[in-house]
C-alpha cells in the first residue's frame, strides 16, 4: 500500500519533468536553427526568393547544422521548418514554446 501511495505522487511528477525537459530541448532546437538561418544571411547577403529548410538532403542546411534535430514526443509538430525569407526575416516551426 506504502509503495501504491509513493506511486500515485512520483508518477505525476515524472511526467511534468519530461514535459519540461521536451520544451527545453525544443526551445534549444529552435535556437539552434536560428542561429544557423542567421549564419546563412550573413554569408549569403543577396537572397533573392524565400528559403526553406525542412530537414531533407541537399536543402543548404547542411553547412550550417551539423545534424537536422528531431521535434520532441511532446512538442506538437512532426519535422522542424525553417523559413528564411528573402527580407531577412527568420521563422522556425513548430515555434518556441513558453515554460
Amino acid at each position: 500500500a506504502i509503495l501504491g501511495i509513493l506511486a500515485l505522487i512520483a508518477v505525476p511528477r515524472l511526467a511534468g519533468t519530461t514535459r519540461k525537459a521536451d520544451i527545453s530541448a525544443h526551445n534549444a532546437n529552435v535556437r539552434s536553427l536560428e542561429s544557423a538561418a542567421t549564419m546563412y544571411i550573413a554569408e549569403n547577403t543577396n537572397i533573392k526568393e524565400d528559403v526553406e529548410w525542412a530537414g531533407g538532403d541537399g536543402e543548404g542546411w547542411e553547412e550550417y547544422v551539423q545534424e537536422w534535430p528531431k521535434v520532441p514526443e511532446s512538442i506538437d509538430g512532426d519535422e522542424y521548418k525553417v523559413i528564411i525569407s528573402k527580407d531577412g526575416a527568420i521563422e522556425v516551426l513548430p515555434p518556441k514554446v513558453d515554460e
